[in-house]
């Protein structure tokens, strides 16, 4: 059993699959399996896929049908061998100590979760973005009193990391999770896994280091210009519901403030799409008018101009201010 299955989903990724692979190949810590999960891409992904699998025993593939990156991942958990499953999106790579300082973080591998620190390349520059978290061993009680207050937003809507990547989950954990993760969430799915898993870790190891680097893709879906749909933050509102006992801590008020910011976040999008700005309210105003957004948006509290005006413009539906932020972003 190797400690790391490194899983990739695959989806038009060509021009930078190549270089992702490559990072994860050339890793100084040697005990890991690479999992490929081809999500039918269009491209030239499938033969790349395989001419690495052919050549390199560690590597194995799976061809599958598109239904996007939740089901890519479930699938690459589901053949998965290691300790750890770590995620690295196609896009991305990772620094050749990676693994190794992941494995390092926690010798006696009991860790349920390492995270370490990434470096985000927004066009030609470069930055560091470390862990909020200080390094080192966070004990159970740890975990509830220093990452639980901001598990999934704060009143100055910082959140712990909630991505998948520049992480190592114990695969147990992550497979609980995952499995039961509604695969129609497009944006936000991420979180609404890594929440529920940080929620049941007993041990979380922090690293300082920068070791995951995040590339800007124009390509992907959070910068595609289209309009989201309405119902990823209604999935990841009952996803939370299902995983966490809102009543403990302060989860509840957390709860609020995290389904407002997915909330805004799908408001944003939809003046992408190509119909009049009176039909494009008027769409708005119908689904900030369900119950779970509205009661969401009433009870969200926030501290600072900007969270507070987000929070504002949903609740007083001041579209046009939206639409200028949208535009303008």
């Amino acid at each position: 059993m190797p400690t790391f299955s490194v899983i990739i989903p695959v989806y038009r990724a060509e021009k930078y699959l190549n270089r992702c692979i490559d990072s994860i190949l050339n890793q100084s810590y040697a005990d890991f399996e690479l999992i490929l999960v081809d999500d039918g891409s269009p491209d030239m992904c499938p033969g790349i896929c395989d001419e690495y699998s052919q050549r390199d025993a560690r590597v194995k593939v799976i061809h599958k049908e598109n239904n996007g990156a939740t089901s890519a991942r479930k699938a690459g958990v589901k053949i998965a061998k290691g300790k750890y499953v770590c995620y690295v999106d196609a896009d991305d790579y990772i620094e050749s100590n990676y693994l190794e300082k992941m494995a390092s973080a926690d010798t006696d591998l009991t860790a349920d979760i390492i995270c370490c620190g990434a470096v985000f390349a927004i066009g030609e520059n470069d930055k560091k973005v470390p862990m909020y978290e200080k390094e080192g061993r966070y004990l159970r009680e740890d975990i509830e009193s220093l990452i639980f207050p901001r598990l999934l937003q704060t009143e100055n809507a910082s959140y712990f990391a909630p991505a998948y990547w520049a992480k190592a989950i114990k695969t147990e954990l992550i497979a609980k999770n995952i499995d039961c993760l509604n695969e129609a969430i497009r944006i936000g799915e991420d979180g609404a896994c890594i929440i529920a898993c940080v929620y049941e870790a007993k041990i979380i190891c922090v690293i300082k280091d920068c070791l995951y680097h995040y590339c800007d893709n124009p390509a992907s879906v959070t910068k595609s210009g289209k309009a989201f749909s309405w119902d990823d933050p209604m999935l990841i509102a009952e996803h939370l519901q299902k995983s966490l006992d809102l009543s403990q801590y302060n989860f509840r008020e957390q709860y609020y403030r995290k389904i407002t910011h997915e909330l805004f976040t799908v408001v944003r999008s939809r003046f992408n799409l190509d119909s009049s700005y009176r039909e494009i309210c008027k769409d708005i105003k119908e689904n900030l008018n369900k119950p779970i957004y509205r009661e969401a948006v009433v009870n969200s509290k926030f501290k600072g101009l900007s969270a507070n005006a987000m929070k504002y413009a949903l609740q007083y539906k001041l579209f046009f201010l939206i639409w200028l932020f949208q535009k303008l972003k």
